[in-house]
Parts: structure tokens; sequence; C-alpha cells
């Protein structure tokens, strides 16, 4: 019986990229999920929709790790060494792009690589990226993405899927936290022109685009795009955030001197450990005027679409974070 797999990957912004789910039928044993980044932000909402449809769920770890698995997740601990894994795919997967590949590769297992929007570049709602444009990353990041999509493309007799997702937000998230602590002071800083576009998707759409690509035969030797229809613009978002939290908006323009100083400060902190959410690379894709994708592809070819549109993501997503304490409760405000 044919064996669906998705390796997955996407670092969070304090980490290293986190490499792939596997997902991974095995004759015998059921739907089987392997799945590295587990741990992680998009890794743990793969795992945790794929425990929900009732495939038997196992998380890779590095050796000794203590970040916690979602509930119901088996935890096995593994090396970056692909012989390991190709010995005993049936408990386990690794980090890293090649030697995910090449294990799937040797045990004839389903791949569904999770890049990144990253690898396409800027590109304005009025002409959104394509799969088939040439890639044009602006960052170190971006570049990483589109050669890791490269060691997916030339791997031989590898049944391969890539996944590029665009701004990812949703619970367990930190690179939009930072907005949501200063909506619910009431505070709304603009750091770039309010009317820049971007394709966003909610959390749990990308773990079901990666369910659907696994167990979809079309999706063999194919690239997505997955982000929501409807393009947002920053002052949309930002004045969605005043609502969820009851605020007023308020919008303060902050000066572009400004936010260049605090990126290259944040630069600096970061390489010496301390991660900032304003850096360099941040700084980049502030200036590129935007990042839309077309999402059309993955309707025709695999019928999916994202269901979560701004207003119901953006309220998940805050009732995540103040459940969890990642930001203070709501009160009434101005």
């Amino acid at each position: 019986m044919d064996t669906p797999a998705i390796p997955f990957s996407r670092p969070a912004p304090s980490e290293a990229p986190a490499a792939t789910p596997d997902t991974h039928l095995t004759p015998g044993l059921g739907r089987v999920a392997i799945v590295t980044g587990a741990t992680g932000f998009i890794g743990g909402a793969v795992a945790s929709r794929l425990r929900d449809r009732g495939w038997r769920v196992r998380g890779i770890t590095r050796p000794g790790s203590r970040k916690s698995l979602p509930a119901g997740v088996e935890r096995v601990e593994a090396r970056l060494v692909a012989d390991e894994v190709t010995a005993a795919l049936g408990r386990a997967n690794v980090d890293g792009t090649r030697e995910t590949a090449e294990a799937a590769r040797r045990h004839g297992a389903r791949l569904v690589h999770v890049s990144s929007h990253a690898v396409a570049g800027p590109a304005p709602a009025e002409r959104p990226s394509l799969e088939n444009d040439p890639p044009n990353p602006i960052t170190s990041y971006g570049v990483s993405k589109q050669q890791a999509e490269d060691v997916v493309r030339s791997a031989t007799e590898l049944r391969w899927t890539i996944l590029r997702p665009s701004a990812v937000y949703g619970g367990g998230d930190r690179a939009f936290l930072p907005l949501f602590r200063l909506a619910r002071l009431g505070l709304f800083p603009l750091i770039q022109d309010p009317r820049v576009q971007y394709t966003l998707v909610h959390v749990d759409d990308v773990a079901r685009a990666v369910e659907v690509a696994a167990t979809s035969e079309s999706a063999v030797g194919e690239a997505f795009f997955v982000g929501h229809p409807a393009p947002v613009a920053v002052g949309e978002m930002m004045a969605a955030l005043a609502g969820v939290f009851g605020r007023r908006y308020r919008p303060v323009t902050i000066p572009s001197g400004l936010i260049w100083a605090a990126a290259m400060l944040g630069q600096g902190l970061s390489r010496c450990g301390w991660p900032q959410p304003l850096d360099g690379k941040l700084w980049r894709d502030l200036r590129a005027g935007g990042f839309v994708c077309s999402v059309g592809k993955a309707r025709r070819v695999l019928g999916f679409e994202a269901a979560i549109n701004l207003a119901e993501g953006l309220a998940r997503t805050a009732r995540w974070y103040v459940e969890h304490r990642w930001v203070g409760p709501v009160s009434a405000g101005p």
C-alpha cells in the first residue's frame, strides 16, 4: 500500500528553521504521520490536526530536547542523519530538507515540503506572484527556502509536493504577537504605508492544506501557494485588531529613520543571541512594498481554499493569546 509523507519547515522568529511533517501510510498500521517540527508553531498545528483526523502522529525532536509536543503525539528522538532515519523510518524522521528527502526516497514515502512565500519575493495585489514565476527572494531566509525547494525538486524517485504558505498567524505564533500586545493597549504604530497589501493565512488553514496535499494524487510534483484569497492592507489589519480588543483605531505613523535605527539595533541584538521582532530581515520586507500571491492553483488542482477570514482569524488568535497568558486580559478601553 502506498505511503504518503509530509515533511514541513517554517522557522519561528527566534529559532533555526524547523523541518517537516512527514505523513506516512504503512501497510497494516493505517495512517502514520511523522512530523519534524512538531514542537513549533506550524508543525504543532499540523500534528494536532492530523491527530484529530485519526492519524497516528509521531513527533521528531532533537536528542535531549525538552520542548513539549501536542497531547497524543508520540515523541521520537533522532539525529540529523538520513541513514538512521531510513533504518527506522517507521518511528522517526529528521530535521533538514536534504536528509528528510533522502530518507523519504529510500523508504518510498510521500514528501510534502512546506516552504515559504518568501521564495517568490514581493508582489503587489495588481500582479500577485504565481507558482511558475522565477524565484525572487530578497532575504537570506528566502534564499535558504529556495535552496531547500531545489533539493526537493532535484530528488529522484521521490513523490513530493511543495507548499508555500504566505504570512502565517494564529495561536502560538510569536511574529505577530507584538501587534496584539500593542493593540490591547490601544497602540497602533504604522511602520509602513497602510495601503501596502499582504496575503495572510491562519495556521489552521495551513494545517488543513498540508493534509489535503498529503492525500491528493494531483499534488505530486507540484508547488502551491497557501493563503487566504483576499489580500489585506496593513491599515485594514490594524483597524481589525482594534475591533478585536474594543479599542478606538488611532494609528501613529513612525518615521522611517527611526524604524531603520530600531531594525539595526534589533539585528545586532539578534546576532548576539537576543532575537528581536524588528531586525534587518523585517526591515527589508517592510521596504519591499507588499507580498501578495495568487492561490488559484490550489483551488483548481486540490480543491483547497483557506476558509478563515481576517476577522475570525484575529479573534481566534487573540483568544489563544489571552488564554495562554501571552497577552493580558481584554478590558474596556477608549
